[in-house]
């Protein structure tokens, strides 16, 4: 008669052993690895670093000044082409932060938005197109000059407006 023990497993583990001969994740290079987590979304991200010590220091050693961690990686694949990445925050937050901020803000760019309250005299708010800058987003307002002139000819009317940019720094912690 033999008798078998099972042990509890903590959740965050060291890696298992290979089985079967069959590779682990870490066996692939370090390239392919932040790859195909960048194929996941952020609470994915968090559920595969819960798996081991290891995902879990390869998913959290992302600070400000790392060139090569997941959060980086992620960050310039989506928006690269778009904006300066390092040039976000000065190097004083974390890319996953970084991250969060533009997933979060990226909706606004290349549509024209109702914001905020319009002066008395208007029936509406102002309306704002967002768009990349280098290191911001930047919002164009257009509003309806001092000096508007509503002309009437031939059943037609004509207005004259101006547009004026506003400086868009946005940052959560």
């Amino acid at each position: 008669m033999t008798t078998e023990t099972t042990s509890l497993v903590s959740p965050v583990a060291a890696d298992p052993p290979c089985v079967g001969g069959v590779s682990g994740f870490y066996d692939f290079p370090e390239e392919i690895q932040l790859c195909i987590l960048s194929f996941l979304s952020p609470s994915d991200i968090a559920a595969f670093a819960a798996t081991s010590k290891r995902s879990l220091s390869f998913c959290h050693s992302d600070a400000a000044c790392a060139s090569a961690g997941l959060w980086s990686f992620m960050c310039h694949l989506r928006w690269d082409s778009l904006t300066q990445i390092p040039r976000w925050g000065g190097g004083r937050f974390s890319y996953r932060s970084l991250y969060r901020t533009l997933d979060r803000w990226e909706n606004l760019i290349g549509f024209w938005r109702r914001i905020g309250l319009g002066p008395p005299s208007a029936s509406s708010p102002p309306l704002v197109f967002f768009e990349w800058g280098s290191s911001f987003l930047i919002g164009s307002r257009l509003l309806a000059s001092l000096s508007a002139i509503s002309t009437r000819s031939a059943g037609s009317t004509s207005r004259r407006g101006t547009s004026s940019k506003l400086l868009i720094l946005i940052w959560s912690r």
